[in-house]
């Protein structure tokens, strides 16, 4: 046990510590994917990217490593961190404050007013042409997590569900809104709103899809707001598990031909882009109502008064 935890130092070096930590499993996490995927498939990595396609077969495999190596690269390194950081970790990130019924409702539907407006900003955003630069890496990027969606039977649904909604949404949000987002907002106190753009801005980063980046950056303020209104990481990891899910759940129902039309080639009208952002708007606006005063936890300060909105 440590004689202080992070939280006794000055918020930079606790960043400095949560960048070596995360750094450290960024690059064992790597090495695990690459080493499993080859053993998986037979390929290597640079083989798979140059397929032009990509089976389910071969998907399926690869969907399951990369959710252990997500677990790796993001759950472990924003536990370890909370550990070191406070005597209760689970209190640190989130996890210890069970949601009530209709913060869990409010921020379902949040989740879905927004995304509208994010399927808007992504049609904007392919006329922009820095956000175009990638192109390659977007289209391998796209063709490898279309190859993981192609499944028809139920067992592929259930699979899907749990490594590209569950899996992700409870990692992600565990260590950007859970983990980096307490730690900023401890460092920017008077500056909260930075701290949370700032977060939305590195988590969309991490997915190093240059496309989506804008949309991406959107959906993390929805996901920082809410955890910061609401105090508890189960609602935007409920949140992040809903978008990843209907996106799952759209592809199956095409798969099996109950949808006709593949919903992913077709654009969001302008009127329903902007009545998403409005219901996004008036959904936010109540819960900044409704918010309870986020903690920020520090050994040996907890007499001081939490960060209010």
């Amino acid at each position: 046990m440590l004689n202080r935890y992070l939280t006794y130092y000055k918020p930079a070096m606790q960043f400095v510590v949560f960048c070596g930590i995360a750094s450290m499993c960024l690059f064992f996490g790597a090495l695990m994917f690459e080493a499993l995927a080859t053993k998986a498939t037979g390929l290597s990595l640079s083989e798979i990217n140059e397929m032009k396609t990509v089976t389910r077969e071969l998907a399926r495999p690869l969907m399951l490593v990369n959710a252990c190596a997500i677990l790796l690269t993001l759950l472990v390194p924003a536990l370890l961190f909370a550990y070191l950081a406070y005597p209760g970790a689970t209190r640190y990130v989130g996890l210890a404050a069970r949601p009530n019924t209709m913060w869990l409702v409010l921020g379902l539907l949040l989740m879905t007013a927004a995304i509208p407006f994010t399927g808007l900003l992504e049609e904007w955003c392919k006329h922009i042409p820095f956000f175009n630069a990638s192109v390659a890496s977007d289209e391998a990027y796209d063709k490898l997590a279309l190859a993981m969606m192609q499944g028809t039977n139920w067992r592929d649904l259930l699979l899907n569900s749990l490594c590209i909604s569950l899996i992700p949404a409870l990692a992600e949000e565990i260590f950007f809104r859970g983990c980096l987002q307490q730690l900023l907002l401890n460092w920017f106190r008077s500056h909260k709103w930075l701290a949370i753009l700032l977060v939305a801005i590195l988590f969309s980063a991490f997915h190093m899809q240059w496309s989506g980046f804008v949309p991406r950056v959107f959906l993390g303020l929805i996901l920082g707001l809410a955890y910061y209104y609401s105090g508890s990481i189960w609602i935007s990891i409920s949140m992040h598990a809903l978008n990843n899910l209907l996106t799952i759940v759209l592809y199956f129902l095409f798969n099996r031909g109950i949808l006709r039309t593949d919903w992913s080639t077709m654009p969001v009208s302008l009127p329903l882009g902007l009545t998403g952002a409005a219901g996004t708007g008036l959904l936010l606006y109540f819960l900044y109502r409704i918010r309870k005063p986020f903690p920020i936890y520090e050994v040996e300060k907890e007499s001081e008064p939490a960060l209010n909105s």
